[in-house]
């Protein structure tokens, strides 16, 4: 309740009047008057941001003197004040809100003749900042910089900021910006250690919220790979030593590899912890090394090598001698690549001895030992066929991968691709060898030989890159040359394409004298088909006769053999 001091001060001295009559008050009030009490208090704001708080400055003026004063508060939206402080002489108080909102402040004012004089003040306390700032990174290479963005919400807005750094073993900060309106700066560390990274945001109130963080600073990630030799032959191993400095540490190893000619690059090794990589050339030519490091950051830093591949002159020699020897002039492409397939599956062996006893020797795996020993196991075949083909003028390559026997299980495996007329094909040396393909007896086979995908995928699954090969075998290309080869290896022979002639050749057996009669019949028919077709054009005599089939050197073809016996 407010009081008028002017009618408080008049009623004190009302009884004079009691005794002196008017006149002696009037005279009396005239020489006694007091000032009106006045309440001056003040305070420090009228609008803080949760977390600080008002000073009241209480102060009267007038009256009786002797002050006390009281404070009361409350927010906007209640109906009753709560206390503060009660009548007091100390002067100051402090209000710190413990949330945010409009507030009411009323101070009292109380002379030592109770007279009371109240004042309000709306104080506006704005919610608490929350500091949103951000980093570009936790961790950076040497040279980089660091972006920092200060943001806040809350508060009482119109924001200034602050950025500061230091190294994280420092004490004291540096500071790169003190308040402004500019909320993003970039810092670029000197060295290579731990940083701490502050962001101070003000608000118009001067509230203040310090975001921190930490960044690790790394040198420079760099490679340091070296290669064992700039020179190899096909077949020689080849060791690129992964090294690397600077960068975060654990690093893991890459190597990848391609010829000259190649227009994709092959992965030899891939992100392996394994830093002792090793490259194996098949063929000669010249290649390009690439040895990648990459930290634990998953940066990535590439160093190239040139690789030359040759073989020593007398290697060549012994090539040339062999090629020289097949190839004739004149020959078609075909010619010349079956002309390198026969020598292989004519002249080397199969190395089943080393494959029963698990004990292989190395010269069975390269072309080297092949040549010297005439001894291999697949991966020496195929190498051999790419470095007489490469050695001839054609692109070869060897395919790695897995091959299907019969029976369904598989085993590792190895052949080649080579490119004939400006296609590819696939060749299988190994699977076309006698030895071990033994369904076609003593006679190499041409099953894989310049064969398409369609054909290779049925028992073979690559593992190694490799072309596409779509055209189907070029059986018209080389028949007539392999039927005369097969004349001359088996006299007497005799080839058919249809039923008639087979037929015919049935029809004119000499019954009269015991012996074999050999056919090669091309067709699909089954052999319950194929025993009917014999049956119906047996001659008439008195003979037995028993029969057999097996496939020949080229799909599509069997071998009938017809063995007469005389009664």
């Amino acid at each position: 309740m407010q009081y008028s001091a002017v009618r408080t001060y008049a009623d004190r001295y009302s009884r004079y009047c009691d005794i002196y009559g008017c006149a002696c008050f009037c005279a009396s009030s005239q020489e006694t008057a007091v000032t009106p009490l006045v309440n001056n208090t003040a305070v420090s704001s009228g609008a803080i941001t949760l977390g600080q708080y008002v000073t009241v400055n209480a102060a009267g003026s007038g009256g009786a003197g002797g002050y006390t004063y009281a404070v009361q508060y409350r927010k906007d939206t209640d109906t009753s004040w709560k206390l503060r402080r009660y009548y007091s002489s100390a002067s100051s108080v402090i209000f710190k809100p413990t949330e945010a909102g409009n507030y009411y402040l009323y101070v009292k004012v109380k002379d030592s003749e109770g007279v009371v004089e109240g004042k309000r003040f709306a104080l506006k306390v704005y919610p608490d900042i929350n500091n949103k700032s951000t980093i570009s990174a936790a961790e950076i290479y040497l040279g980089d910089t660091v972006k920092l963005k200060g943001s806040a919400v809350n508060g009482a807005g119109e924001y200034t900021y602050a950025f500061l750094y230091k190294k994280s073993t420092d004490t004291s900060w540096t500071v790169k910006q003190f308040y402004k309106s500019n909320n993003e700066v970039e810092i670029k560390p000197l060295k290579a250690v731990d940083y701490d990274f502050a962001v101070k945001v003000q608000d118009k109130n001067g509230r203040l919220s310090v975001k921190e963080f930490s960044v690790k600073v790394y040198s420079k990630l760099k490679n340091t790979s070296a290669v064992s030799s700039a020179e190899a032959e096909p077949g020689e191993t080849v060791t690129v030593n992964g090294a690397a400095s600077g960068g975060k540490a654990g690093y893991t190893y890459s190597l990848m590899y391609k010829a000259k000619t190649d227009s994709a690059w092959s992965v030899a090794q891939s992100r392996s912890t394994v830093s002792s990589m090793t490259f194996t050339p098949e063929t000669e030519g010249t290649y390009t090394l690439c040895a990648i490091v990459r930290d634990a950051k998953n940066t990535a830093v590439k160093k190239y090598f040139n690789l030359t591949v040759s073989k020593k002159q007398e290697e060549l020699d012994d090539i040339d001698k062999i090629l020289s020897e097949i190839i004739t002039q004149g020959m078609t492409e075909t010619d010349k690549v079956r002309a390198i397939h026969n020598w292989l599956v004519n002249n080397v062996r199969y190395d089943e001895e080393g494959c029963n006893s698990g004990r292989i020797p190395d010269t069975s795996f390269t072309a080297e030992g092949l040549f010297e020993t005439r001894v291999a196991v697949c991966d020496g075949y195929a190498k051999a066929f790419a470095v007489l083909a490469e050695r001839a003028g054609f692109e070869a390559i060897r395919v790695t991968g897995v091959g299907y026997n019969g029976s369904g299980s598989s085993e590792s495996h190895a052949w080649n691709q080579v490119k004939v007329n400006g296609k590819w094909y696939n060749v299988d040396v190994t699977w076309d060898d006698p030895i071990v393909s033994e369904d076609y007896g003593d006679n190499l086979s041409y099953k894989y030989f310049l064969v398409p995908d369609s054909v290779i995928n049925q028992d073979h699954a690559a593992e190694s890159t490799k072309n596409s090969c779509t055209s189907e075998q070029p059986v018209d290309l080389f028949i007539d040359d392999v039927i005369e080869e097969e004349k001359q290896a088996l006299p007497g022979v005799i080839f058919c394409s249809t039923d008639d002639e087979f037929g015919d050749a049935v029809f004119n057996m000499d019954v009269f004298k015991d012996g074999d009669y050999n056919i090669v019949f091309r067709t699909d028919h089954t052999t319950q088909e194929l025993s009917e077709l014999i049956g119906n054009n047996m001659p008439s005599g008195f003979y037995s006769l028993s029969m057999s089939f097996k496939s020949w050197k080229i799909s599509g073809y069997s071998h009938i053999v017809l063995t007469v016996s005389v009664s």
